[in-house]
């Protein structure tokens, strides 16, 4: 009965160490549990694509750093954000940035424009580290991403839109700004119900031709939108992300965004 008993240990111990060896740590861990470079791409042209070419150039994109394990094993993109695409239209140039960047799971524009800052700005990389992306902007790419918040635009003056248009892409349909981790943020403004400060804040965002005729990136929402106190000054935004609902604010996240900028 001991030798039966030993085999079988001796057999269920080999299979543990099997199925281990088959499936990489991440699938156990989570997200990849190290550190990691992620390349800031350059636009790619997307005018009078197929939309099967800006499929496969999305996949690729992903495919990039899969490791990361952010988005699903099978990526496909997603229907909502990119049926309404038009293959016979241009493109609002820098639109074609989100679209080719799909790890910049929260992109940062002034107010109601769509033109990310991060491509000015000459960042060539960010940083994934056990679960949060960081950008980081020290010195003159501070100063320059300070230009687009306040100079770049005459009615932005420090109001910053966020846009989560590949996050959602992702899975992460919820988000929240936790105040008790940034800097320099005025934490009166928006006056708006369910506002990414005050509340867990869920849009809607989506590629489309708009008002000027070409592909663009829809709907603005105020709810999204932050102020900032000081130009020049440190600089720091912490954006909390969920897959799921959370019963309140102070959960949890599921995956953390921070934009730091120090001039």
């Amino acid at each position: 009965m001991d030798r039966v008993k030993a085999s079988f240990l001796l057999g269920f111990t080999f299979l543990a160490f099997s199925i281990l060896w088959v499936f990489p740590l991440r699938v156990w861990a989570g997200y990849y549990q190290g550190t990691h470079s992620i390349v800031v791409n350059a636009m790619t042209p997307l005018h009078k694509q197929p939309i099967s070419v800006i499929y496969s150039l999305r996949k690729a994109r992903v495919e990039e750093n899969k490791l990361l394990g952010i988005f699903p094993e099978n990526y496909t993109p997603s229907a909502s954000i990119y049926s309404q695409i038009d293959e016979r239209a241009d493109w609002v140039h820098d639109t074609q940035f989100f679209v080719n960047n799909p790890y910049l799971l929260v992109v940062i524009s002034g107010s109601h424009y769509v033109n990310a800052f991060l491509p000015y700005c000459h960042l060539n990389s960010v940083e994934y580290s056990h679960g949060k992306i960081t950008e980081a902007y020290p010195g003159p790419t501070a100063l320059n991403w300070f230009f687009f918040a306040f100079d770049y635009y005459p009615d932005v003056k420090g109001i910053i839109r966020l846009w989560f248009v590949n996050a959602y892409d992702a899975g992460f349909k919820y988000a929240h700004i936790d105040s008790s981790k940034s800097i320099n943020i005025d934490t009166d403004y928006p006056q708006a119900k369910d506002s990414l400060l005050t509340s867990i804040y869920s849009g809607n965002e989506f590629f489309h031709v708009g008002h000027l005729k070409k592909n663009n990136i829809s709907p603005y929402d105020i709810r999204a939108t932050v102020r900032l106190k000081e130009k020049n000054a440190k600089t720091a935004i912490y954006v909390k992300l969920w897959k799921n609902r959370p019963p309140d604010k102070s959960a949890k996240e599921d995956f953390a965004y921070l934009m730091k900028i120090e001039p």
